[in-house]
């Protein structure tokens, strides 16, 4: 268990001490991988019987975000949520492992986890089980992470939002009213696009652009340019749409459109590449590369999150 005052001052104490170029916030997520074959059918029930080889503990949400943006060469910071359990704890050794600075919010709330089933024969997920409550952040705990990012004075602040709870309205409203002068890059759900007022970057992908544009339109790019264009405008953001095996669409502010068409990919598993992608778009923008450059950057980084199996980091060196 967890030793809740000594647990703070610790991360508190590194906080206050580091100086990072990039924080990600967000929704910390535990991902536990069991891995088996099945040999047979379970007798109890007309379903697979998946028996168990290996198990292990992997970061999803925002902390995937984070630990993408460290192993792509960035310094970076991760506000998140967890609580007093094992899967916190969990998370907490798995931060260690991957050399990224970890600032726990506790809550009351268990440590959110999905537990993922993997035949290994096939290398296909049979199930996935989430053990999860919505967070609630008190007052206090949004003034620390208010408090904590003006210490650390980032380049560039990500809000990495699952929708769990962390990124409540009262906090996007003090984030963007902190921040104004900040590169902040969200990504997020298009029904939460209206709390963000006036950042640098929205990343939906093509399933979440056409639920803005509340319509069943095509991945093609004059259409993704014509909506594309008015969502610009609207938000007064940028738009990087991703588009799976199309690439990505950068929209500026000022209406500039640039798509950026990559070779088909091999896939594996999906999990995580958006992660990856967003990761990779920050660690660039934050070595004053353009924007176009940083998307090209993201979007390599994202082809080879998406060959692995699971939820994977993907190293510079990979890209």
């Amino acid at each position: 268990m967890l030793r809740l005052t000594l647990y703070k001052r610790f991360y508190q104490h590194i906080a206050l001490r580091m100086t990072k170029n990039i924080v990600v916030i967000g929704d910390t997520i535990l991902d536990q991988y069991h891995f088996g074959q099945v040999k047979r059918l379970n007798p109890e029930s007309p379903n697979p019987l998946l028996n168990i080889e290996r198990s292990e503990n992997r970061l999803w949400g925002a902390a995937n975000v984070a630990a993408n943006v460290v192993w792509l060469w960035a310094s970076c910071t991760l506000l998140g949520n967890i609580s007093q359990d094992s899967h916190g704890e969990a998370i907490v050794r798995l931060c260690g492992e991957y050399g990224l600075e970890f600032f726990p919010i506790i809550t009351e709330q268990p440590t959110i986890t999905k537990a993922r089933f993997v035949e290994t024969s096939y290398g296909q997920q049979l199930l996935r089980a989430d053990f999860e409550e919505m967070i609630a952040l008190t007052t206090e705990d949004m003034h620390t992470i208010i408090a904590t990012i003006q210490r650390i004075d980032p380049d560039i602040i990500i809000c990495s939002d699952y929708m769990k709870g962390v990124l409540h309205e009262s906090l996007l409203s003090l984030l963007c009213e902190n921040f104004a002068d900040k590169k902040i890059l969200v990504d997020t759900k298009p029904s939460k696009f209206a709390l963000y007022k006036n950042i640098y970057l929205f990343k939906p992908n093509f399933k979440e652009f056409k639920e803005i544009v509340g319509q069943d339109v095509e991945n093609d790019d004059a259409v993704i340019a014509h909506y594309g264009k008015s969502l610009a405008e609207q938000y007064r953001s940028n738009f990087v749409i991703t588009r799976w095996a199309k690439g990505a669409t950068i929209i500026s502010t000022k209406g500039e459109i640039t798509h950026l068409h990559t070779e088909a990919q091999q896939v594996f598993d999906v999990s995580g590449a958006g992660d990856t992608f967003l990761a990779g778009m920050a660690v660039k923008l934050a070595e004053w590369a353009t924007l176009s450059d940083a998307v090209l950057f993201g979007n390599k980084a994202s082809a080879v999150a998406v060959s692995k199996i699971g939820t994977s980091v993907v190293k510079r060196q990979e890209v």
